[in-house]
């Protein structure tokens, strides 16, 4: 099977034999232990044409296990930029989702959400200012795969801009970002990505998600209670008129309800199969227009943290200070 080339991790050394593509035949390129030093990327990253790399279809769970246990070292690597680790993080963030997705039953997968998702924290915290771009950079052919990713960025970001500091708090609100939507893996693909409508049978089924999800991931050990309300409540709106429990206020809690927030801004600037993407100022104008269905007090922080205030609010509001939001 065809691995990505970006996932070798410099000056440590391999778990599985690699083969290069020859014709209709793999020829072994790469023995199992072999350190790959900046020679040896070089020659596979400067090539003239692209080189395409296999492994044996037994040896992924071994290189999955390889990309994710040499992250921390690539990230801390001085020989990448600041660009180039934020590219990476974010890939092996998409692939361990699809591979969730994949193998939803497998705790191996599942687990690795909680490996990758304190080194997105330490990204965050190192270059706090690249949140938004990171976002708003990396939106992937596949929506599903990039939007959880970015959710689970943008709400760590979110929580500590509220003055969330505690390590583990970040850490549980994290991973129930990755993860919030992984009832959707109980669908099928072509209902997923469908690029006509849906049909209002199937968008009721869909609805039901956020509770499949919690049943998938309960039992696990892996999600935390924070996680798993974040799972369960992140289309919940604040004025009941969400879903799949129809909640309303403070019957959702906190870490929900900055969910809600984030996953409808990513959800609406990212491109679907079956929806064109709108600009960020867009979205942020209708939610603060159609502020009742989100907790208000958060959604001005979101604002604030989003630095576009100024666009959102009308200029009485910015010279006054006084917005329409209830606790005005």
């Amino acid at each position: 099977m065809e691995i990505d080339n970006r996932m070798f991790c410099p000056n440590v050394a391999l778990d599985m034999n690699i083969y290069l593509e020859s014709g209709h035949y793999y020829t072994l390129y790469i023995p199992k232990g072999t350190v790959m030093d900046k020679g040896k990327l070089g020659h596979i990253y400067n090539s003239y044409k692209p080189v395409y790399l296999f492994i044996l279809k037994e040896d992924k769970p071994v290189f999955d296990n390889y990309v994710i246990m040499n992250l921390a070292a690539k990230l801390n690597n001085s020989g990448f930029n600041v660009e180039e680790k934020m590219e990476h993080l974010h890939y092996v963030g998409q692939k361990i989702v699809e591979d969730i997705f994949s193998n939803p039953e497998s705790m191996v997968y599942m687990g690795y959400a909680n490996m990758l998702v304190p080194l997105m924290l330490d990204f965050l915290e190192e270059y706090p200012g690249k949140c938004w771009e990171l976002v708003r950079k990396y939106k992937s052919k596949n929506y599903l795969w990039s939007h959880m990713v970015n959710v689970s960025f943008l709400l760590m970001s979110f929580a500590r801009f509220t003055g969330i500091r505690e390590r583990k708090k970040l850490v549980d609100i994290g991973v129930g970002g990755l993860l919030h939507d992984i009832g959707k893996s109980a669908f099928p693909e072509k209902l997923l990505f469908k690029e006509k409508p849906y049909l209002e049978g199937e968008l009721e089924e869909l609805k039901l998600h956020p509770r499949i999800g919690v049943e998938m991931v309960r039992d696990s050990g892996i999600v935390s209670d924070t996680g798993l309300l974040i799972i369960g409540q992140h289309h919940e709106f604040y004025d009941g008129s969400g879903y799949p429990s129809g909640l309303k206020g403070t019957l959702m809690s906190r870490y929900s309800a900055m969910a809600v927030i984030v996953e409808y801004f990513e959800g609406m600037t990212s491109r679907r199969p079956n929806r064109a993407p709108d600009s960020s100022l867009n979205v942020l104008r209708w939610m603060y227009s159609n502020k009742e269905h989100f907790d208000q007090k958060l959604l001005r922080k979101f604002i604030d943290m989003s630095g576009m205030e100024s666009s959102i609010y009308t200029d009485t509001e910015m010279a006054t200070g006084q917005t329409s939001f209830e606790d005005d």
